[in-house]
């Protein structure tokens, strides 16, 4: 048996119990603040936080998953050892600045998604063992929690300079791009 994938479980079952959640994700620190890229696999997540890493000096933390818990107030995605097929896994702390759901397009844009459509798209990317009804509820209301107080964007984009800038341009408005 894999041992990661349990892991995963025995971790997950922590994880709810003390209100935290696994987030499907890659997630970069840039400038002391947590973006997390989340997608299905196979949409690019770690492509853009290699963008972000190229073109704004970001520090890529994990190419899989954060492990998201609360802390005074705040929620934070913390790194782990387990870092997929990415390669990159550190043991960072960041506070979560934005979540940035991904597709790929042809046409770079950003749109703020409603709370509805942020929970509607982040649940298939929590890890949650759905056979424990009180996981299940407990991750769903992690997850309500994590949306009313992290924006959550959607990210149609191709693999350029110009869908970092894009996204730079909302998450730090007024901020002049840098390179």
């Amino acid at each position: 048996s894999d041992t990661v994938y349990s892991s995963l479980f025995a971790l997950d079952r922590r994880m709810i119990e003390h209100g935290g959640l696994i987030l499907h994700c890659a997630y970069i620190g840039h400038q002391g603040k947590g973006i997390l890229f989340s997608a299905p696999s196979g949409v690019g997540k770690s492509t853009q936080a290699a963008l972000w890493e190229k073109y704004r000096n970001s520090v890529i933390v994990n190419g899989d998953r954060a492990l998201l818990r609360k802390e005074e107030g705040k929620w934070l995605a913390c790194g782990w050892p387990v870092c997929g097929s990415s390669g990159i896994c550190k043991r960072m702390d960041v506070s979560i600045h934005a979540i940035v759901m991904l597709r790929q397009g042809k046409r770079n844009r950003v749109m703020r998604l409603s709370p509805i459509e942020a929970f509607r798209q982040l649940y298939p990317q929590v890890t949650v063992n759905q056979w424990k009804p009180e996981f299940v509820q407990a991750a769903m209301k992690g997850i309500e929690d994590l949306i009313m107080q992290i924006p959550v964007w959607q990210l149609p984009c191709d693999i350029s300079d110009e869908a970092v800038q894009c996204l730079q341009s909302v998450l730090f408005p007024g901020v002049s791009i840098e390179k």
